[in-house]
């Protein structure tokens, strides 16, 4: 249940460089998120069409958000200056502007345009535009001699909202963000609609801040996931590493799976009897298989299992996963992966493909659940996503 970290998140602010021919585009490497749990549920990038590299004309933050499939959150703020630029600020903190209106004619001053010619003209495409908080415009610039020919830039012009701002936290999806202003900042509760719930499983998340700092503990509100849930899938996935006679082709993988394909339907009957041995129906079935190419000679195969006891009790899957997680160790007992033999020796596939020997396995194994969907384990009973 550990919350993913950044790598490489930058831990001063970005300083936009002038070159000679004005500011310079921005550009640095996006943090890299990981997770103990081997993957990332998904990352969010706010603004949300924000990549380098980019022209930037005013102060910004930039946000990076990872989620784990538990729920936890991990946020990379990136602030990006620029030097000798100051904003506009407003006397009244708490007034509500859902947008602002922006002419972009307003920054003809920071275009350097010139021509042997003579004078240029320019023009900005659009003129102007009503930018959402948090939301930005493309803006291009045509410089045009005159004799016609043109020239063009680009840039963009974000809107931000002043720190610790009611409208610079996003209600939750299925839920409510109430605030009220305090006597230093605002206090914001966030809460679900019936029906749906946080995934942590508290009733309600407070946001607060002072004026013109950051929000505690966060500025982002995760969403609110419906109460619906159905039981997670319990999958056992060995990736068993292969060593061929020669060379492999990478039209080979394909007409591997489909050899090994064939023994699937006798390999779930015997596999299930093994874990079925405790007089519970525990149905086994091979449901996938993904194989790549390591080295020009060496194959790995991933084999996806789905377990489905007749009677859904944690205990049951823990004791089934241990069974195939013994047959598919080919470090342990030898003789208890004699059952799988033809997933073990793949014969060559004409004059194409040599054959295969497999040579050692890692298994993992564990409830599972589809992608976008959480796993939540705060329970005594079989995990729900």
């Amino acid at each position: 249940n550990e919350p993913p970290v950044f790598q490489n998140c930058p831990q001063q602010p970005i300083i936009v460089q002038k070159g000679v021919n004005g500011l310079e585009p921005v550009n640095f490497t996006e943090p890299i998120a990981v997770d103990n749990s081997g993957s990332i549920a998904r990352l969010e990038v706010k603004p949300q069409s924000f990549k380098t590299p980019i022209q930037v004309f005013d102060d910004m933050v930039v946000k990076y958000v990872a989620f784990d499939y538990d729920g936890n959150v991990a946020i990379c703020e990136i602030n990006i200056t620029v030097p000798a630029v100051r904003r506009a600020t407003s006397s009244n903190s708490w007034t509500r502007q859902e947008s602002y209106v922006v002419n972009f004619n307003d920054t003809r001053r920071r275009v350097n345009a010139s021509d042997a010619s003579g004078d240029v003209r320019v023009t900005f495409i659009p003129e102007r535009a009503t930018i959402p908080i948090g939301e930005f415009e493309n803006v291009t610039v045509v410089a045009t001699d005159k004799f016609g020919n043109q020239a063009t830039c680009h840039f963009q012009v974000a809107v931000q909202a002043t720190p610790c701002v009611d409208w610079e936290l996003r209600p939750p999806a299925n839920g409510a963000l109430n605030c009220l202003p305090g006597d230093k900042g605002l206090q914001c509760i966030a809460t679900c609609n019936p029906g749906f719930r946080f995934t942590d499983g508290e009733p309600v998340k407070t946001f607060s801040c002072e004026e013109k700092s950051p929000w505690t503990p966060t500025s982002v509100v995760p969403d609110c996931v419906s109460e619906n849930t159905q039981q997670a899938d319990y999958h056992v996935v060995p990736s068993v590493t292969y060593r061929a006679n020669g060379a492999v082709a990478q039209l080979c993988l394909a007409q591997y799976e489909d050899l090994m394909a064939q023994y699937y339907s006798s390999l779930n009957s015997v596999l299930t009897q093994r874990c079925s041995a405790v007089n519970v129906n525990m149905n086994v079935s091979i449901i996938d298989s993904k194989p790549r190419l390591l080295e020009e000679n060496v194959v790995q195969m991933d084999f996806i299992l789905v377990i489905v006891p007749a009677v859904r009790q944690p205990q049951l899957y823990d004791l089934c996963g241990s069974t195939l997680n013994l047959i598919f160790d080919l470090s342990s007992v030898p003789y208890a992966s004699a059952v799988i033999e033809p997933l073990l020796n793949v014969s060559a596939i004409g004059n194409q493909c040599p054959p295969l020997r497999a040579l050692r396995s890692n298994i993992s194994r564990g409830f599972d659940c589809n992608v976008g969907e959480v796993l939540n384990m705060d329970t005594n009973d079989v995990p729900r996503c």
